[in-house]
């Protein structure tokens, strides 16, 4: 790859409603940047957009690069990013299309490539940006769901308390 080249390899997961979005970033054959989002209540199509939206914005801010090469293996959410209609993704594409719109207007040499790598080819590239996805663990703010349990019911008897000394016929 020359130097005015940029590769972005994206994916996005959700593990126990908890969505990972990673992106690494390639220039002259060699990792330059991991990128990694994390977030809650998202779905697995958002979390590969959000993907996309790391690498495409740390890539359109590079001076000297003409070509941006997008490799996922989510070709439905790399549509996304490029679909100027309204789309329920819209909120989140929204941000970078204009990014995306200055960067190819500069030149008539920039270009931006998307190649869908399906998940079992067993590209070692694309496989290690999937394997950071699924590594990813977080750690629960309660550690056990009967800790969880316990605090919601002594909330409950708290508050059920509470009225029963406001309104004692309760």
């Amino acid at each position: 790859m020359s130097p005015s080249k940029l590769c972005i390899i994206a994916n996005g997961g959700v593990k126990k409603d908890t969505a990972t979005a990673i992106a690494h970033i390639w220039q002259s054959n060699s990792i330059t940047k991991r990128i990694s989002l994390h977030a809650t209540k998202v779905t697995s199509t958002e979390a590969e957009i959000m993907a996309i939206r790391l690498g495409l914005n740390h890539a359109i801010h590079h001076k000297h690069i003409e070509n941006i090469t997008v490799i996922m293996d989510s070709i439905h959410a790399t549509r996304k990013i490029f679909d100027s209609s309204n789309h329920p993704y819209r909120s989140i594409t929204a941000p970078i299309a204009k990014k995306i719109h200055t960067f190819l207007a500069k030149s008539p040499s920039h270009s931006i490539n998307v190649w869908h790598c399906p998940t079992n080819s067993n590209w070692k590239q694309h496989s290690d940006v999937n394997k950071d996805v699924k590594a990813f663990h977080i750690s629960p703010i309660l550690p056990s769901k009967e800790l969880w349990d316990y605090s919601k019911k002594r909330r409950v008897r708290q508050s059920i308390q509470l009225l029963e000394d406001v309104f004692p016929s309760f």
